[in-house]
C-alpha cells in the first residue's frame, strides 16, 4: 500500500477558477411560488370535493359497467388453481 499517495487533490475543469465563483446567498423572496404561501416542490392537485358514499358507489359501478373479460392466459391460470384447490380439498373416500 506504499503506492497510494496520502490525499489526491480533485481534478480541476480548464478555465475553472474556485476562487472566482461569486457564492450569492439564495433568498426565497425569487421565488414567485413561495409569494403565494405554496410548498416548493412537485406541484398538487386541489383536494377532491367532498362527497356521499352513496354517490361515490355509483359513480363507481358506473365506470366499471362494462368489466374486461380474462384473458386466455388469465383463464387457463384460474382453472389450474380450481384444479389444485380441488384436489387438495377432496376426500378420497
Amino acid at each position: 500500500m506504499s503506492d497510494v499517495e496520502a490525499s489526491p487533490k480533485p481534478a480541476t475543469a480548464a478555465g475553472y477558477d474556485s476562487q472566482a465563483v461569486d457564492y450569492e446567498p439564495s433568498s426565497d423572496d425569487d421565488d414567485p411560488a413561495s409569494e403565494e404561501g405554496a410548498k416548493s416542490g412537485p406541484a398538487t392537485k386541489p383536494p377532491s370535493p367532498i362527497c356521499p358514499f352513496t354517490q361515490r358507489m355509483s359513480r363507481h359501478q358506473v365506470e366499471n359497467e362494462k368489466p374486461v373479460p380474462p384473458s386466455s392466459r388469465r383463464l387457463r391460470r384460474m382453472k389450474a388453481q380450481t384444479k389444485a384447490f380441488l384436489m387438495k380439498t377432496m376426500d378420497d373416500t
